[in-house]
């Protein structure tokens, strides 16, 4: 691995004017903001329209139809007085937020989060009538 060292940086604008104020680093970090940035140009920023990237319209209603079957179920089990489904609706719900404004499919750990909460979700109601 390669180390950088900066020193003098200048930055003009076009009458020749500085337009960095502690470019020779004189006063140690001042005005700077370091940053690490490893976001890879092709993520998108959203999940329905990573899924519809990814897997068409059909993906998309498929989707759809798992979220409103998993949140019915979950809902209705919930006033019904189940203390697991009123679990499992707002930690779906709380994932759902969360993929409106990032892909949550590209980590295979929240995807698997996903994925329980909904199986959980659509099919806690046979287990729990297997039991009574």
């Amino acid at each position: 691995m390669a180390t950088i060292d900066l020193d003098s940086i200048r930055m003009t604008s076009d009458a020749g004017q500085s337009l960095l104020a502690n470019g020779a680093f004189s006063h140690k970090l001042d005005h700077w903001f370091f940053t690490v940035d490893n976001d890879p140009p092709w993520h998108i920023w959203s999940m329905p329209v990573a899924v519809l990237f990814d897997q068409g319209g059909l993906g998309v209603i498929a989707s759809c139809l798992l979220v409103v079957l998993v949140l019915t179920r979950s809902g209705r089990r919930a006033l019904g007085g189940d203390i697991a489904s009123a679990g499992i609706l707002p930690a779906m719900a709380g994932v759902l937020v969360i993929a409106m404004l990032d892909t949550l499919i590209d980590s295979p750990r929240i995807l698997l989060l996903l994925l329980l909460l909904a199986w959980l979700g659509a099919t806690r109601c046979r287990w729990r009538q297997a039991r009574t």
